[in-house]
């Protein structure tokens, strides 16, 4: 366990432990791109891809073989080749790659090119690595034979995509440890002894891969919030079947006494994975890992929602089931329900404007399910007479241990319900945009695009985005006469963002970006944004950037309306 606690901190990315660019071996120098291939496709579709080998000019010539391998995924997030291991989500025996030798000259590249086919009856996310392996090379002939192998290997990540698949993460347990406990004394040199090493182990039982990134927040005995701290692995991948360990340090430690911590993992979608414990700083220091493993429990329907009249009341059954070994213990409560500008749920007890917590009931509020069963638990929201027409949100908390652990320090897995309390009907949807901010991505390639969407209605709507970059281009005029007309702007990149995983509730907030290629034309261009946000309801943004011959890029003020306020039109 400790072991494993040091790979994750120290883990710099799952794609860089495989691949190391430029290589060098023996003066035959040469680079690889891309390291990560991603596809998306339909079951029994075909994706092309491409990889490019160049060689420096060394005067050296490589051989190479190209192969196409299983992967697998260790604690630390890392690939590695599952040499001879196939399972459900390998797709190294639907990926084609020519050619499958070839000899590299000084300064030449060569081009790999590969296609993934999806079986028709394939669902979720597909994953392999095409291994390049330069020919091996024998080591000095006075000493002990030595082979010397160099292998290369590209993450293939693909998606057959349909609505029904998605990533199933829950957090399987979680430690507090101490740089000072044994097995750590790397911690310990690097921050001292009194350290604090938060270890989460997230694990996806759904059917693709999911970008995980968490948080840690911690509470001393009086129940003040004293620090709250990013919980993360690598890129943040998991792949399907796969458990990562997500880990976040305390340099400093903390002073003797109680705390209560909470790690919340978000991966897209309304339910972040959720821990929370208690644990304990002595005189001496944590002399042993705290906490242990979380449980396993599924929660059916993902949301509740009622359509009420004031004063009316309704209830609706929360399905639990009990997937661990032994029973468990369900308590729930409410809070209210918030979304930041990412799309993540609060998961504390803060002030929210037009919230139905207040309203919201729970029969019982505590349930024991045995090791396979699963229970009801009723939720209901019953509504004042004089609430506000609107929609009115909360969310059922439910938080599960092992019957008869006994022991406050082991980890309470928690889960989410949302619970939308609609009051009136054809409640108006209304929105706006905040200018649009473009920025150059550090490596110079990309054009990051963004804004932020303002929900200024009554009711909760989901925004997609569209993102249509144009080139400006003056046509020629005729012999002997200048064109003077309006310029001509030529389509250069259309990029649609899909809906946002959770909803934005009245007066909330939500960013929206979108990431493009850099154009490769200098020029002047024009970049707008439509957002969609409910049924014939558009909002445009504008704005004009300008792309220099070399990687600079100069931004230009957003180009206003006629009004100088929004845009809205009606869908094209």
């Amino acid at each position: 366990m400790l072991k494993y606690a040091l790979e994750f901190i120290v883990s710099t990315g799952s794609v860089v432990a495989l691949i190391a660019l430029p290589a060098l071996a023996e003066g035959f120098s040469f680079t690889v791109s891309p390291l990560l291939i991603e596809l998306q496709g339909l079951p029994g579709g075909t994706l092309p891809f491409e990889i490019a080998v160049s060689a420096a000019d060394t005067g050296r010539t490589g051989e190479f073989t190209v192969s196409v391998m299983p992967i697998r995924q260790d604690l630390s997030g890392n690939y590695k080749l599952a040499l001879g291991k196939t399972d459900e989500h390998s797709a190294a025996e639907w990926i084609r790659v020519e050619p499958q030798a070839f000899t590299l000259q000084p300064g030449q590249t060569k081009a790999i090119r590969g296609e993934l086919t999806f079986p028709r009856q394939f669902r979720g996310g597909a994953y392999a690595a095409v291994v390049l392996q330069l020919k091996p090379e024998e080591g000095p002939s006075d000493a002990a034979r030595q082979v010397i192998r160099n292998e290369f290997a590209v993450i293939v990540e693909a998606v057959a995509v349909t609505p029904s698949i998605r990533p199933d993460l829950y957090i399987s347990s979680f430690r507090v440890l101490s740089a000072g406990q044994k097995g750590l004394e790397s911690y310990a040199r690097r921050y001292g002894p009194q350290a604090l090493i938060l270890a989460a182990e997230v694990v996806n039982e759904g059917d693709v891969h999911a970008f995980a990134s968490g948080t840690v927040s911690i509470w001393d005995a009086k129940g003040r919030k004293i620090t709250q701290v990013p919980l993360g692995s690598g890129r943040g991948v998991v792949l399907p079947s796969a458990a990562v360990q997500m880990g976040s340090i305390l340099t400093r430690g903390l002073p003797p006494g109680e705390y209560t911590l909470q790690a919340v993992v978000n991966y897209g979608g309304i339910r972040p994975a959720i821990t929370r414990q208690k644990f304990v700083v002595g005189e001496s220091l944590l002399q042993q890992a705290q906490g242990g493993r979380g449980v396993r429990m599924v929660v059916e329907p993902e949301t509740v929602s009622f359509e009420l009249v004031p004063g009316a009341s309704r209830f609706a059954a929360l399905r639990i089931q009990n997937l661990d070994k032994v029973p468990i213990t369900v308590t729930a409560h409410v809070l209210p329900l918030v979304y930041d500008e990412a799309g993540n749920p609060n998961i504390e007890d803060i002030k929210a404007e037009g919230s139905s917590a207040g309203w919201t009931l729970l029969r019982p509020e505590s349930v024991t399910i045995p090791p396979g069963s699963a229970r009801n638990l009723q939720v209901g929201v019953r509504t004042p007479r004089d609430a506000e027409p609107g929609g009115h949100y909360a969310q059922v908390l439910l938080a599960a241990r092992p019957e008869g652990s006994g022991k406050e320090k082991t980890p309470e897995t928690q889960l989410s319900v949302p619970v939308y309390a609609l009051l009136g009907k054809d409640l108006p949807a209304a929105g706006e945009l905040s200018p649009l901010t473009i920025q150059e991505s550090e490596d110079g390639r990309f054009v990051i695009i963004g804004t932020t969407f303002t929900n200024r209605g009554k009711v909760h709507v989901t925004p997609s985005a569209e993102v249509v970059v144009e080139m400006k281009t003056i046509p020629e005029g005729s012999e002997g006469a200048e064109y003077v007309g309006d310029p001509v702007w030529v389509e250069a990149a259309r990029l649609t963002v899909p809906p946002t995983t959770t909803p934005v509730l009245p007066g909330g907030l939500r960013n929206l970006g979108a990431l493009i290629q850099r154009p490769e034309t200098a020029g002047e261009y024009r970049v707008r944004v439509y957002v969609r946000y409910s049924t014939g309801s558009t909002l445009m943004k504008e704005a004009q950037m300008v792309i220099a011959q070399s990687t600079s890029k100069e931004q230009k003020t957003p180009a206003p309306d006629a009004t100088g306020s929004d845009q809205r039109i009606q869908d094209r």
